[in-house]
């Protein structure tokens, strides 16, 4: 730049910056113009859907809960069905029977091994238990265990008279459903 006219230059200043002459704009202001606030969204709303999926795959896992397709009564309804297709009245009476052995023998603290008039007749000398028919249904019970064939009515009777005895003896354990 050229010196004025016989001037001295030294006390000169100009100043060509915008913000001397009145045009004072932020950067927000200036950033509006242009695409970067479009830019800044997307990579806004980007950030936001990695913190979702992050924090879905992260989190606590719950587990729904797990329904039965089987109501109890509807497990022994099947397995009693089976056991008649399979006509093996036999074995259920034999399970029964032998059951109600290994209760009562724990019960008296006397040998599994004892034979059944014996078990009879502890049962009647330790509890005091006047019925003689205690012999006669465990002697049913053992033939119609080893049998090959029963009437589903005799292995009925034999099932409910052994726990018709467990429940005079006190045998049977109450559930809880009982108890109430």
């Amino acid at each position: 730049m050229s010196a004025p006219l016989g001037g001295d230059t030294s006390a000169i200043h100009i100043y060509w910056d915008e913000y001397f002459h009145g045009e004072r704009a932020s950067l927000w202001s200036y950033a509006r113009k242009t695409p970067v606030a479009w830019g800044v969204l997307q990579i806004a709303i980007l950030g936001l859907l990695v913190v979702f999926t992050f924090g879905r795959r992260s989190g606590p896992i719950l587990l729904p809960p797990a329904i039965s397709r089987l109501a109890p009564l509807e497990f022994v309804d099947t397995l009693g069905g089976l056991y008649e297709r399979a006509r093996a009245e036999p074995a259920v009476v034999g399970f029964v029977y032998q059951r109600f052995r290994g209760t009562l023998s724990r019960q008296l603290r006397i040998a599994s091994t004892v034979s059944d008039t014996e078990l009879a007749e502890t049962v009647e000398v330790r509890l005091g238990w006047k019925e003689n028919d205690l012999k006669t249904t465990l002697a049913r019970a053992l033939a119609a265990s080893r049998s090959p064939k029963v009437k589903p009515e005799e292995a009925l009777g034999l099932v409910r008279d052994l726990e018709r005895y467990e429940e005079r003896l006190g045998l049977k354990k109450k559930t809880a459903k009982e108890k109430s």
